[in-house]
C-alpha cells in the first residue's frame, strides 16, 4: 500500500493517469507509456489496501513486493531526474 502512495505522490511530476489506458497505446510517446505502467502498477496492490471482495483471495509474496518496491523505485528515480 505505500508503493500505491508513493505512486499517487509522483503524478505531480510524472502526470495523471487517469486518463491514459490501454486502447491506442501502440501510438503512445514515452511519457504516456510511463504513465500507463504507472497505472497499471498502482492496480497490484489496490487490493492490498481495500477488503477482498471477490471470491479468489490474492495470496502476497516476496516476489510480488519486489516487483512494486524496484519498480516504485524506479519510477522515483525517473521523476528525480526531471
Amino acid at each position: 500500500a505505500k508503493c500505491r502512495d508513493a505512486l499517487e505522490a509522483l503524478q505531480p511530476i510524472l502526470g495523471d493517469d487517469k486518463n491514459v489506458d490501454f486502447a491506442g497505446s501502440h501510438a503512445f510517446c514515452k511519457e504516456k507509456r510511463v504513465l500507463l505502467l504507472m497505472k497499471a502498477l498502482k492496480k497490484l496492490p489496490h487490493a492490498a489496501k481495500h477488503e477482498q471482495t471477490h471470491d479468489l483471495p490474492i495470496e502476497w509474496t516476496r516476489h510480488d513486493a519486489d516487483l512494486m518496491v524496484t519498480t516504485t523505485a524506479a519510477l522515483v528515480r525517473m521523476a528525480a531526474a526531471l
